[in-house]
């Protein structure tokens, strides 16, 4: 059924998680969530995130922690976010790249 194209995601996310053991589950909890061959889930590294920029992209924008930014001076927030949206366009064709925020 979670294989079935047709049906809605909600029934096909339903079943597969239905089929999934507990350590399963918990496997993938972790951002190098390994594959679960038996029901053909490949193993992806789903870790990236916008927030602070794209890490662990190769060359990628970075920026300290949002707490620095509690209280930026005019304009700079906006800044930061237009940097932040912009680099992954490309990145975002990549197969299996994960954008979070």
């Amino acid at each position: 059924m979670y294989r079935d194209p047709s049906l809605p995601h909600k029934e096909r996310v339903a079943d597969l998680v239905s089929r999934m053991t507990l350590g399963e589950k918990i496997s993938q909890m972790i951002y190098d969530a390994p594959a679960i061959e038996r029901l053909g889930i490949p193993a992806y590294n789903w870790w990236n995130e916008c927030l602070r920029g794209v890490g662990r992209a190769g060359l990628a924008t970075v920026f300290p922690q949002a707490i620095n930014r509690g209280r930026p001076q005019q304009g700079l927030l906006q800044q930061c976010t237009d940097q932040i949206r912009c680099p992954p366009q490309p990145l975002v064709q990549i197969p299996g790249f994960t954008i979070f925020a």
